[in-house]
Formats: structure tokens, C-alpha cells, sequence
């Protein structure tokens, strides 16, 4: 875990934590995880609702980190619009924040917004809010490997099982849905091909979205980031996810992605990685802040 959101989390300890981890792919998965980690070193005591049966008043919530809050109609604005002002203290656990200045100007100075890189830090930190601003490394980089890959939060099929069940009763697509499910319980076609794949070699993951750099796709393309998308709660999920994730980068002899989390993974397994830019400032920012001279393993190719 970095010095820095140890010393912050350790302010919370013989408090009860509300963390609403943010949803998304297996990138999310291994933040949340890194984020398990560095609350359980930190001795804190954290739950983990959903977020429709949340009351956050009078309770000290962190919002999971993340590359969400870019914009005011994600997933990311919306729950925290719904929290900042009941909670007694809000977290926002490093992020990437633009394009959301309307919900900063509503924020008191019972919110700490924690950014990830320092493009988002210097722009959050002009509005000039009552919030606190803070600039702290992703919390992927806070998970422990050597505890992931170990014994220690072995595969919890019973616990994956419950967790999607809730999730189905209760309608909440944001997490796990049937496929996911499957994948992680079953790996599937594309799930095993990678699981299963030679050690060593080069690995292409790169994205196939909207958020994609440019870069050509090679035909041996596989997206790591939607294959594990398994989840972010309850922690055994998130914790399969980011382990499925770590034992492929580890693998291989090198790894070229414009994916930030595949990157990161990457950097904390050992393994070598060509980092490529992705749309927009996010995979740069990052790799300037937290990657650029601490890990000789990544290459930048922007």
C-alpha cells in the first residue's frame, strides 16, 4: 500500500466505513481489490451495500476509485450526487474527474476528493470548492500480490454464488449479470483461451471501445479488462477477477495495452508492458504520476 492513502485511511480506523466500490470491468475489479487490501492494512471496518438500500446519514462513505466521474449522467456522478450532502464524511477514492464541475460546486467541506493523477488534481483543485482536494496514487497500485495469488482470499464459489442471486433479485445489472457469472464460474470460450494460453510471449490487449488510443488491433487482440469483467463486491469476486488478471500479465514476457489496468497489473507483477496512450490524457497522466519513475518494466509509447 503507498504511504500516502495508508496515512489518510488510518484517520478512519474504530470507524464503521460505508465503501460503495465503482462498477465497471475487470480494471475496476482490481482497483476495488487494491482498495480491500489497503482498508484491511489499515484495520478499518467497512460494509459494503448496495447502493439503492443505502441511507448514508451521518455515515463516513468512500466512493470507490476509478475513471467514471467524467461527466454528470455516469454511474459514478449520479450515486455520489446522492450522497455527498446526507453523509457525514465523503471519500472519493483516487479517480480521473472531468466534465462534472456543476456537482464539485455542490460539494461542502465534508468531501475529499482524491485524484489520481495531476491533470484532474489541478483542475479539480481551481474551482476553488469547500471540498478538500488531494492527489494520491490509483488504489490498484495498493494490492497486495503476493496475498492475491496465495491462500489467503482463496476462490469463494458459495460467496459468488449469493452475490449474484442478490443481484438478481434486487434487478442491479451494474455489477454481475448471467454472462459474467458464467464466466467466472465457468470460464467460457474466450475466458479459457486466455487462462489457458502458452506462457510467455507477447500478450495485444488492447481497448475495443470508444476510449481506444487508435491503435491498429492485431488479429491476436484479447481485451483482458471485459473477459474478467466479473465484478467489484463482494470482495471474492473482485478478488477472482484482479487474480485471473495478475496470473495472465505474469505470464507472458511482455504485454502492449492502451488499457490503464492491464498496465497497471502489468507494472506490480514484474512483467514488461508497452503503454500506449489511450483517447484522451487519462493512460499519460497516470503513467506520469505513479509509473514513470518507479517502474523500469513499463515502457511509454505515447
Amino acid at each position: 500500500m503507498t504511504t500516502e492513502i495508508a496515512k489518510y485511511l488510518a484517520q478512519f480506523r474504530g470507524q464503521e466505513v460505508t465503501y460503495l466500490p465503482n462498477p465497471g470491468n475487470a480494471g475496476d475489479s482490481v482497483i476495488a481489490a487494491g482498495t480491500y487490501h489497503a482498508m484491511d492494512a489499515a484495520g478499518l471496518r467497512y460494509v459494503t451495500p448496495h447502493r439503492d438500500r443505502l441511507d448514508p446519514t451521518g455515515r463516513v462513505v468512500f466512493y470507490g476509485g476509478g475513471g467514471n466521474l467524467v461527466g454528470d449522467t455516469t454511474h459514478s456522478a449520479r450515486t455520489i450526487a446522492a450522497v455527498h450532502a446526507k453523509a457525514k464524511h465523503l471519500t472519493i477514492l483516487p479517480h480521473t474527474v472531468k466534465d462534472v464541475d456543476g456537482l464539485l460546486g455542490e460539494f461542502g467541506g465534508n468531501v475529499t476528493v482524491i485524484c489520481r493523477e495531476r491533470v484532474s488534481y489541478d483542475h479539480v483543485r481551481s474551482r476553488g470548492g469547500r471540498y478538500e482536494t488531494l492527489l494520491m496514487d490509483d488504489m490498484a497500485f495498493s494490492l497486495d500480490v503476493e496475498r492475491l495469488l496465495g491462500d489467503r482470499d482463496a476462490f469463494n464459489l458459495p460467496a459468488m454464488l449469493w452475490d449474484f442471486v442478490q443481484k438478481q433479485v434486487r434487478r442491479d445489472r451494474a455489477h454481475a449479470n448471467f454472462d459474467s457469472v458464467m464466466r467466472y464460474l465457468w470460464p467460457g470460450r474466450e475466458a479459457g483461451r486466455v487462462l489457458t494460453r502458452k506462457p510467455g510471449g507477447t500478450l495485444h490487449c488492447f481497448r475495443l471501445d470508444d476510449e481506444a488510443g487508435g491503435m491498429p488491433i492485431p488479429p491476436d487482440n484479447i481485451d483482458l479488462s471485459q473477459v474478467f469483467a466479473f465484478g467489484v463486491s463482494p470482495p471474492a469476486v473482485a478478488f477472482h477477477a484482479a487474480r485471473c488478471m495478475i496470473r495472465v500479465v505474469k505470464a507472458c514476457d511482455q504485454v502492449d495495452t492502451d488499457r490503464l489496468h492491464v498496465a497497471v497489473s502489468s507494472a506490480i507483477a514484474g512483467t514488461t508492458i508497452r503503454f500506449f496512450p489511450n483517447s484522451y490524457y487519462k493512460c499519460r497522466a497516470v503513467w506520469e504520476f505513479s509509473m514513470k519513475d518507479r517502474f523500469p518494466n513499463v515502457i511509454w509509447m505515447g
